[in-house]
């Protein structure tokens, strides 16, 4: 196990994890570090971040299912998700889009949504969200224009990168929501 100095190390061994917690050099604020044992370093089943490596194992093993799944959004640490259809954001405005891809994950597994830099670095503002362990679905995010331009994408277009993490123990409560088996833009559901 990696420490840091500092005294009164809090273990919780039923999730691998020790939490340390000491003053600030200020004395208002506490610094909590969470130091995780080597056996959750990279190289062994219980990384944080899946590699493409990794993704692609759990395609072939079914734990993950992207439709359809293009190779070339494969990254080194994520999936590039794409629009469904072509798109216009006025300048102000917002707008629900979805992922032409459909994903499943496991109970096992959970996703996060980032928005590509090039479109944030243009004014994109994406309400993002977890995808949750056991969900299933095409993906509806909401977008922001806050530019000055109108702003227009193409169906296909890269616009969300989809990241996913292995949890330490599958979840007993996964996703079972109103959002499930989604199939294009889908309005908030009360």
């Amino acid at each position: 196990m990696r420490y840091f100095r500092s005294p009164s190390p809090v273990n919780d061994d039923s999730n691998n994890v020790s939490c340390i917690i000491r003053p600030a050099p200020d004395s208002v604020t506490s610094v909590v570090y969470v130091l995780i044992q080597e056996s959750a370093m990279v190289g062994d089943d219980n990384v944080a971040v899946l590699s493409d490596v990794e993704i692609e194992g759990c395609i072939r093993d079914g734990s993950l299912v992207i439709v359809p799944f293009d190779g070339s959004c494969l990254s080194g640490a994520g999936y590039d998700l794409r629009l469904t259809e072509d798109t216009a954001i006025p300048a102000g405005e917002n707008k629900l889009v979805a992922t032409l891809e459909r994903v499943e994950l496991s109970d096992s597994l959970v996703g996060t949504l980032y928005l590509r830099s090039t479109l944030a670095r243009a004014g994109l503002i994406g309400s993002l969200a977890l995808v949750d362990p056991g969900f299933r679905g095409q993906l509806t995010v909401s977008l922001f224009n806050a530019g000055v331009k109108p702003l227009d994408m193409k169906s296909r277009d890269r616009f969300l990168q989809i990241v996913f993490h292995r949890l330490g123990r599958k979840t007993v409560h996964p996703y079972a929501g109103k959002y499930q088996d989604s199939q294009g833009v889908v309005d908030s559901r009360p």
